[in-house]
């Protein structure tokens, strides 16, 4: 009986001890509980060729799961595939898995980033009483009002290989020809 018992108390605090969070849209580059907690990505510092998705400059919101924890959310941005160098979006916010397990954060890149950017956004968990959580998006900023959709995996690549800027050029080339 002892043992039952103080297996359910250990097994009660290590669930608790256990705060994760979930980017879900834009999808995030990656999740794993046990590297969540490694700066600046959780443990995804790299580029993630098939989930990249257009975000608008203006009028984007940032979807998460929230799994457990409670504590506050910090926003950030950084351009080019680098998630290394990010620049504070300024914006807090509280968060409690047994409130409210979705949350929907307004998102605001003027003056940090132009449509045709490639860019990572970055979202920073401070659970109350644990370890800072870390996941991050990679985007390419769209027109202000833009729907949040996924870029197809060829584009994804050419964004990479060539920049922002030649993507444009590819799209009005390829544009004038289906004309």
């Amino acid at each position: 009986m002892h043992t039952t018992l103080r297996t359910a108390i250990f097994c009660g605090l290590v669930a608790s001890a256990a705060a994760h969070f979930k980017i879900a849209n834009p999808e995030t580059r990656g999740f794993n509980s046990q590297v969540e907690p490694t700066a600046p990505c959780g443990g995804y510092d790299t580029a993630n060729k098939d989930r990249i998705y257009n975000f608008p400059l203006t009028g984007g919101n940032i979807t998460l799961s929230i799994e457990d924890g409670q504590g506050s959310l910090t926003f950030a941005y950084a351009s080019g595939e680098s998630s290394q160098t990010f620049q504070s979006l300024n914006i807090t916010t509280p968060y409690s898995a047994q409130s409210n397990p979705s949350l929907s954060q307004a998102i605001n890149l003027t003056g940090i980033a132009n449509p045709g950017d490639s860019g990572v956004l970055q979202v920073i968990a401070h659970v109350t009483g644990e370890e800072t959580l870390y996941q991050c998006s990679d985007i390419v900023v769209a027109a202000a009002g833009s729907p949040i959709q996924k870029v197809p995996s060829s584009s994804a690549n050419s964004v990479s290989t060539v920049g922002p800027s030649a993507l444009i050029a590819l799209s009005v080339t390829a544009l004038s020809l289906s004309l």
